[in-house]
């Protein structure tokens, strides 16, 4: 009966054999399952996107705190799905490089300030800080809207997409680490200033430098700036221009001496990116982007302006109201430049006249009869 046994035990072994190989090929088979549109979706929504965000101030401005908050609202909106690293600015790239920073791709998002542009287009300089009679949020936020279809032209034509505001500047202050108590003292003085608010002071007989924001401080200590206008009463007491500058020019109500309320600056980012980011988390980065609006407004406004300017006087500085006279003088330096821009391109001549529809729905005549007889009488209207 061996032949039986040993049939027996070959039996047993192709058995085993068998089995062995089915559940070989099970796993096999399992393993090299195509993975469904389900399990790929769910897998890369378990993994963050990370962008990188340029900030258009140094990480000691307080304006540094409005990107923070706009970055840590999108990572807690989006549960941490999209995660913004933010860079101080000029870290990454000279500030002036922005745009093209953003267009290529160095980094997603970026803020900028339409000042540095002035030379190269009068709509950007329009978007920056321009003077004017307007001091609240709500009027900057009206104006925008009129106006938000010829700057989002030319910010895009630079290859970015904008998103829109995400901060403001109430009426910057004009300091001082020389005695100044009237115009006529701004004289020869070597003044810190861009963009359009550069040809105001210009204009008053002030020698301008371009300084970026990180070079102030320093730029004061060594005196090769005297004065300059820069941010609201809390920025530059945070940023301590009240240490270096015991000297401070005001308009009167309804005036302003270099630049009305502004949008400071406009978030923008990389087409590619916008375009290959799921729509929730678009959605989610401009619901930041408003809610940091809001938050500006109070951080900005609120104490930035008001409660900040006492700061500055329990500092010492000596703040100076400039009569309506000279407010008026203003006014007419004013509208003689914002006629130069209009002659340069008729998307800055179409600005600066819903600029002054706006101006004169919001009650401020004077700056509106001012610019646009100035347009009248060059023809442009």
């Amino acid at each position: 009966m061996r032949w039986l046994d040993r049939t027996y035990m070959f039996a047993t072994i192709l058995i085993i054999m068998v089995i062995s190989s089915g559940l070989v090929g099970y796993i096999i088979g399992s393993s090299s399952k195509p993975t469904t549109r389900e399990q790929i979706q769910t897998e890369t929504e378990l993994k963050p996107i990370i962008w990188r965000m340029a900030a258009h101030v140094s990480s000691s401005d307080p304006r540094y705190k409005i990107d923070q908050y706009f970055v840590e609202l999108v990572r807690n909106i989006t549960n941490g799905r999209l995660i913004i690293e933010l860079h101080p600015g000029g870290e990454l790239f000279p500030i002036p490089q922005t745009f093209e920073a953003v267009s290529r791709g160095v980094v997603e998002l970026a803020e900028v300030f339409l000042g540095y542009w002035v030379a190269e287009d009068p709509v950007m300089a329009l978007g920056a800080s321009i003077p004017g009679p307007i001091r609240s949020p709500d009027e900057i936020l009206f104006l925008y809207r009129k106006v938000e279809p010829i700057l989002r032209k030319h910010i895009e034509a630079r290859g970015v997409l904008l998103i829109g505001p995400l901060a403001f500047t109430p009426v910057e202050v004009f300091m001082s680490r020389k005695p100044v108590y009237s115009l006529n003292d701004l004289k020869g003085l070597l003044v810190r200033s861009v963009g359009i608010s550069a040809k105001v002071y210009e204009a008053l007989g002030a020698k301008v430098v371009a300084i970026s924001p990180g070079e102030i401080i320093q730029a004061l200590q060594f005196g090769t700036i005297d004065a300059l206008e820069y941010g609201e009463y809390g920025g530059n007491y945070l940023m301590g221009f009240h240490e270096l500058c015991k000297y401070v020019l005001e308009p009167p109500p309804g005036y302003s001496l270099h630049s009305q309320t502004y949008m400071d600056n406009f978030l923008i980012v990389n087409p590619d990116a916008w375009r290959t980011l799921p729509d929730e988390l678009k959605q989610a980065v401009l619901i930041a982007a408003n809610a940091t609006w809001k938050y500006a407004v109070e951080l900005m406004y609120h104490w930035g302006y008001f409660e900040a300017r006492e700061l500055w006087k329990q500092a010492g500085a000596i703040i100076t109201t400039i009569t309506e006279e000279e407010a008026k003088l203003i006014v007419n330096i004013s509208a003689r430049i914002y006629v130069d821009l209009a002659k340069q391109s008729s998307d800055a001549k179409e600005f600066i006249i819903n600029m002054i529809a706006v101006w004169r729905e919001l009650g401020y005549s004077t700056w509106a009869d001012s610019v646009e007889n100035g347009l009248r009488a060059a023809g442009l209207i």
